[in-house]
């Protein structure tokens, strides 16, 4: 089986979607206007413990097991959001159907312990990509 067999077996099998309401982020006022844009804020991590990010970097050891893409949306009731893991020109795709103003949402993506390198996880709606993160995986950690 090759890697990116692998991969998106795990990520069919392996990947959580979870979602909490979430406090509006600061400074931002929830709007009822369904044609906006959904704002989100985007942070990768190891570890999501009572719905909060743990230890959020740019950098993760070969044995991570699984790094989280964690989101925090606003105006994105009735919308759907993709999250899209990339490594070495692959991707995997996780949808999330946003059902409130403001939620927080997370999946997992199960890394391989030999995928070292350069990672990207991008959230898109619509075609266009939102916000994005590189990390990387196993180099120097």
């Amino acid at each position: 089986m090759q890697f990116w067999d692998m991969c998106r077996t795990a990520v069919l099998t392996v990947a959580i979607v979870i979602a909490i309401p979430a406090s509006p982020i600061r400074g931002q006022e929830q709007t009822a206007d369904s044609s906006a844009t959904p704002r989100v804020q985007l942070s990768v991590t190891s570890r999501v413990e009572a719905g909060e990010p743990v230890g959020t970097a740019e950098a993760f050891p070969a044995d991570v097991g699984d790094v989280y893409a964690v989101i925090d949306v606003e105006d994105g009731r009735g919308e759907t959001l993709w999250i899209v893991f990339g490594f070495l020109g692959s991707e995997s795709l996780v949808e999330m159907k946003i059902e409130a103003d403001s939620e927080r949402r997370w999946t997992a993506m199960a890394i391989p312990s030999d995928a070292k390198g350069q990672w990207s996880v991008s959230v898109v709606h619509g075609g266009g990509t939102l916000t994005s993160r590189m990390f990387t995986v196993g180099l120097g950690l």
